[in-house]
């Protein structure tokens, strides 16, 4: 009994000496967990507001945002209520789960013209992570269509979440 006791021991010890090594230890530049480590006094989460400001009514946008910041990665995107909700809503989530810097997002609706927004509204909330630099968040418009596919350029904006 003495003797199964100590092997418990010994490979209790074991497992708690390497468990702590590996917490130790850096991530590895492919793993995926390194995109995550950040330093407890600067795990901070932020969430963007993505606007964007159209005077045709917007049948179908795609932007990419990025941090422009590899210390601040992107943890989410999610569907603003408003006048695209329960419409075709894309994001890439490969990007999300990798923990990017950049991600793609995209919208479009099939809406009779007269129900398709105009003027300014929220399109996307990103949540992002890590000390955030304002200055360095970058949002390009890629693509924007009238009901009739034909080009449009709305303005995009940002509006800043609160810290958290």
């Amino acid at each position: 009994m003495r003797r199964h006791a100590a092997i418990a021991m010994l490979v209790l010890g074991t497992a708690v000496a390497l468990a702590g090594a590996a917490a130790d230890r850096p991530a590895a530049p492919n793993d995926s967990r390194a995109a995550m480590r950040v330093d407890d006094d600067q795990s901070l989460f932020h969430t963007v507001d993505v606007l964007i400001r159209a005077e045709t009514p917007l049948a179908a946008w795609q932007l990419e945002f990025a941090t422009g910041r590899e210390d601040v990665l992107i943890v989410g995107a999610e569907e603003a209520p408003g006048p695209f909700q329960g419409d075709r809503f894309f994001f890439d989530h490969r990007a999300v789960r990798a923990g990017s810097e950049r991600i793609i997002v995209a919208g479009f609706s099939t809406r009779p013209v007269d129900e398709l927004p105009r003027g300014e509204f929220r399109v996307a909330t990103i949540h992002l992570m890590g000390p955030l630099d304002r200055s360095t968040v970058r949002l390009q418009l890629q693509a924007a269509a009238d009901a009739e596919g034909r080009n449009v350029s709305p303005e995009l904006h940002k509006r800043w979440g609160p810290v958290q």
